[in-house]
């Protein structure tokens, strides 16, 4: 008999808006689906939405290829959670810390239960210095009572990064067992065309949610002071409006040559053919525990210029990009000057090296056996 295996998340397909973590459960499901039966437990609806999915009943159990799926309607997320933990699961995998409904309260009702499964915490990049600087007095109590009331036995960590590794020991001061295991890869099919960059002109793409965290502010503000004809395009969520309004007021200020536009949100089917297009994906994000974005990026042939909270710390040594430090904006500002003074032929080898990281790094490596070794060795 299988195992059972309950995954809580904040958002699943057939939603879209999530991004990185719902790729990442759909990897984890594809991969352990025959060994585990696997129960998730999500929303009824889409990121920054209240609209339930059409296609989805509320609050029951939906088969489906090989797993089962309850959509939680807000009124009934409690009673669903509690009723599901009565069935004593064998392995719990929360995909947050810090989410109140799929994290927070599962953990605290299990301490009304009899049974102790195995609990595993993904913290999808929660803990990083610059995630826990959004917010900073909530999660730094919420930790607090975490260390003080889980017991070590039963609570373990899933990283995927050796840096979100250690941002686990040094919050919880190695008190919980913490594995590190690089993120499934979600391979990437797509005819590698290469777009032609102009010389002293320079298309930027920024794709990700429009949130503090994802720091698109700090992207403006970058190019202030570049020189040639500069284009940043953005698409993603509006997560934050006060965020973006913030942003707003920093575009208007820029110079002539720096054009700037907000496309909206883009469908994921579509992310890399409109890569493909541009000449730099630009991400300086506050933290980031794997970014399936930029994997998007380099499967596109389209350099990436990060900040240093990734862990894709490689990417200069390969030409397939670079990664700078956040606590100097210049360098940003200095490295987008170089790039658009580049010719046609200059910048192709970067554009060639971004795609040859994706086949050699990414793609040709695959950590299913670890993922499945992890779990069944939880149980």
């Amino acid at each position: 008999m299988k195992k059972s295996l309950y995954i809580f998340c904040d958002y699943y397909w057939p939603g879209t808006k999530a991004g990185g973590p719902l790729r990442s459960i759909s990897a984890i499901v594809n991969a352990l689906k025959n060994i585990f039966s696997i129960t998730i437990i999500t929303r009824n609806h889409d990121l920054c939405d209240t609209t339930p999915y059409p296609s989805v009943i509320s609050d029951q159990v939906m088969q489906q290829d090989g797993y089962q799926i309850i959509y939680c309607s807000r009124e009934n997320t409690l009673s669903n959670i509690k009723k599901l933990l009565k069935n004593s699961p064998d392995i719990i995998y929360l995909n947050s810390f810090f989410s109140p409904y799929f994290s927070v309260i599962p953990q605290y009702l299990l301490r009304f239960t009899h049974s102790k499964p195995r609990v595993i915490i993904s913290p999808r990049g929660e803990l990083g210095f610059g995630a826990l600087s959004i917010k900073p007095i909530r999660k730094k109590w919420y930790s607090r009572l975490f260390k003080l009331f889980n017991a070590k036995d039963y609570v373990e960590f899933l990283t995927a990064s050796d840096s979100e590794r250690k941002e686990v020991a040094q919050l919880f001061s190695q008190k919980f067992k913490t594995t590190y295991i690089d993120n499934l890869s979600v391979k990437q099919s797509t005819h590698f065309e290469l777009s032609q960059k102009n010389k002293n002109q320079l298309k930027i793409i920024f794709v990700s949610r429009i949130s503090r965290k994802k720091n698109l502010s700090y992207a403006i503000q970058s190019l202030q002071n570049v020189q040639g004809d500069v284009q940043l395009d953005i698409y993603g969520l509006m997560e934050d409006k006060l965020y973006w309004e913030s942003c707003e007021r920093l575009i208007v200020s820029l110079s002539p040559n720096v054009r700037v536009q907000y496309y909206g949100e883009i469908h994921p089917d579509q992310v890399i053919a409109t890569m493909q297009q541009y000449d730099l994906f630009f991400l300086p994000t506050k933290n980031e525990n794997y970014g399936y974005v930029i994997v998007e990026a380099l499967a596109a042939g389209c350099p990436v210029l990060l900040s240093d909270q990734t862990p894709w710390k490689n990417i200069a040594e390969n030409n397939a990009g670079w990664t700078l430090p956040l606590s100097d904006i210049t360098l940003f500002s200095e490295t987008i000057n170089t790039l658009t003074r580049l010719c046609p032929n200059e910048y192709q080898q970067y554009k060639i090296a971004a795609r040859n990281y994706y086949n050699t790094q990414i793609q040709s490596h695959s950590n299913e056996e670890k993922y499945v070794s992890f779990f069944e060795s939880s149980t």
